[in-house]
C-alpha cells in the first residue's frame, strides 16, 4: 500500500461525459485537512477522515456564495487511492469512480524564475456570452523534473490535465496536451511576474497570451488548509 500522507495527488475521472478530467488534491495529514485545486474558481478546501484499516474520506467545506461542493469515499489500495467522487453543482449531483496517485517527491527549483512551482492564470469571464475564456497554468519544479498541469476556459472550463512530454531551454518550457485536439504542443516562457503561453496551430505557434502569477506552489494550497 501506498503511504497515506501528506502532499499533492492527481487523479482523472472516469466519466463519460467529460473523459479524462483531472483533479488535483493537496492533503495535510496532520491536520486532516486539504484542499481540492477547481479551477477557475480557486482553491476549495477539504476535511479528511482515514483510518487504519485505509478507508479515506473527504468533503468540501460549504463556503458563503459557493454552489458547487464535492466529496470523496474510497480505500488506499497499492496503485493510489481508489474511490468515488461525488461533485454537486446547484443541487445536482454526479458521481465517477477515480484514482488519486501521488503527484511527485520533493521539490527541487530547477527554473529560477519559477522556483518550486507557481499559478499562472488569464482566465476571465466573459459578462456579454456569459462564458469563460482563457488558460490557467500549474508549473512545478520536481525531483523527477519539470510537471505541468493546463485548464483551457472555452465556455466550460476543462482540465486540469497533465501535461506530457516536457521540456525546458533556460526559461522556456514545451509540452503536450494531447487530449485537446489541434492544441496538443503548448511553449511556455516564465518571467518572475508571469508567463506567455503559447499553443502550436497548423505549421507555426500562434499569437503570444500573458498569463499572470496569480499564486506560489505549494504555500497556495497550504495556505487554503488553515
Amino acid at each position: 500500500q501506498i503511504p497515506l500522507a501528506s502532499g499533492f495527488f492527481y487523479g482523472v475521472e472516469n466519466d463519460k461525459d467529460h473523459p479524462g478530467m483531472g483533479r488535483f488534491l493537496y492533503f495535510n495529514m496532520k491536520m486532516n485537512r486539504g484542499t481540492l485545486y477547481n479551477p477557475p474558481y480557486g482553491i476549495e478546501k477539504l476535511t479528511i477522515k482515514n483510518d487504519s484499516s485505509g478507508n479515506v474520506s473527504f468533503s468540501s467545506l460549504p463556503e458563503k456564495g459557493i454552489s458547487v461542493s464535492h466529496s470523496f469515499s474510497g480505500k488506499v489500495e497499492s496503485d493510489g487511492i481508489s474511490g468515488t467522487f461525488e461533485e454537486t453543482i446547484a443541487g445536482t449531483k454526479k458521481s465517477y469512480t477515480i484514482t488519486f496517485k501521488p503527484f511527485f517527491g520533493k521539490s527541487i527549483p530547477t527554473i529560477p524564475a519559477l522556483g518550486e512551482g507557481a499559478i499562472f492564470s488569464n482566465i476571465q469571464y466573459n459578462e456579454e456570452g456569459g462564458d469563460l475564456l482563457g488558460d490557467e497554468l500549474l508549473l512545478f519544479s520536481s525531483s523527477k523534473g519539470l510537471k505541468a498541469l493546463l485548464t483551457t476556459a472555452e465556455g466550460d472550463a476543462y482540465g486540469p490535465d497533465e501535461g506530457i512530454n516536457i521540456k525546458h531551454k533556460g526559461d522556456t518550457i514545451y509540452f503536450s496536451v494531447p487530449r485537446i485536439p489541434g492544441d496538443s504542443l503548448c511553449r511556455v516562457i516564465v518571467t518572475s511576474h508571469g508567463a506567455t503561453f503559447q499553443r502550436f496551430l497548423s505549421d507555426s505557434f500562434g499569437d503570444a497570451s500573458l498569463l499572470k502569477r496569480i499564486g506560489t506552489i505549494p504555500n497556495s494550497f497550504e495556505a487554503a488548509t488553515k
